[in-house]
């Protein structure tokens, strides 16, 4: 199975923080790379109290994402000698 990441708000009410954490274990117990992701104080599509919290958990989320990937190429591209 592929390298997953889970990236959710750490108040969704929608996908359960608690959900994703079992998830992960889970995938890990079965061998799959995996990863989470918990963004305080946000909700369902990141969505915070503020614009600026909403802003910075977008930023966070799509942080992840591209250092997720960055990862998974640079282990790909890694001479095998």
């Amino acid at each position: 199975d592929p390298p997953v990441l889970l990236v959710n708000g750490a108040t969704d009410i929608n996908s359960l923080p608690a959900q994703a954490s079992r998830f992960t274990e889970r995938l890990r117990a079965a061998g799959v790379p995996a990863d989470l992701l918990l963004i305080p104080d946000v909700s369902h599509g990141f969505v915070g109290t503020t614009p600026a919290a909403t802003r910075d958990a977008a930023r966070q989320a799509l942080t992840a994402t591209f250092d997720f990937f960055d990862g998974l190429f640079a282990a790909k591209n890694t001479p095998a000698y």
